[in-house]
């Protein structure tokens, strides 16, 4: 059976694979937040989807994806902006492709398997930002100021109960449902640290070539 403590331990290595970044370098936090901005601005896209593919028996779970959606709404923007205080424009830096690979697998999860995997991409990232998101967020505030991280303060401080809520729904599902949620969340952890270990490769090709 799926139980929260298998959570746990996921997030325990996610985060501690996260905070070995160097969220100090302007470099890498530059990179990173170009990519939270790609990324991020297909959320509503992704609620759309697995919303719409709900049975129509679960208007309960079809109706929280929904409001969920209006929550996140242009939250794309507040990447663009920490990188706009930075002196950057979010056009100057690439998409990379593992970060297509994260929103991209999420299309296909709700698509062929099932719209409550989606489930397991919102634990994974809501869980980030609970596990390993303040320290990130305190480091990175530090290092470059705080108009700079207002995608951190805002999910690290404001949006913290979305875990929790998260975990509600995840509870009333069937064992099956689990079982696919939990797979989901796995690999969007996984490809989580690879969009990051792509960001701090990316980062040093971008930047060395620039000053060259």
């Amino acid at each position: 059976m799926i139980n929260r403590e298998m959570f746990e331990g996921v997030y325990k290595e996610t985060a501690k694979d996260i905070l070995n970044y160097e969220w100090e370098s302007p470099e890498f936090y530059a990179m990173w937040s170009a990519q939270t901005y790609y990324y991020v601005r297909h959320s509503t896209r992704l609620f759309s989807a697995a919303a719409t593919r709900c049975p129509l028996d679960a208007n309960s779970v079809h109706n929280r994806l929904l409001h969920h959606l209006a929550e996140e709404n242009g939250h794309e923007n507040l990447s663009s902006a920490d990188l706009k205080n930075m002196k950057l424009k979010v056009k100057e830096l690439p998409e990379l492709a593992a970060t297509q690979g994260m929103y991209q697998a999420q299309f296909y999860w709700i698509d062929h398997v099932h719209p409550y995997a989606f489930f397991g991409y919102l634990l994974a990232l809501e869980g980030i930002a609970v596990h390993a998101g303040p320290e990130i967020y305190r480091r990175s505030k530090e290092a470059h100021g705080e108009r700079s991280a207002r995608f951190l303060k805002v999910h690290t401080e404001e949006d913290v109960d979305h875990l929790a809520e998260v975990f509600v729904w995840f509870d009333k599902f069937s064992e099956e449902e689990k079982e696919i949620v939990f797979k989901n969340f796995k690999l969007s952890c996984k490809l989580y640290c690879n969009m990051l270990l792509g960001s701090m490769l990316e980062s040093k090709k971008a930047f060395s070539a620039e000053a060259a």
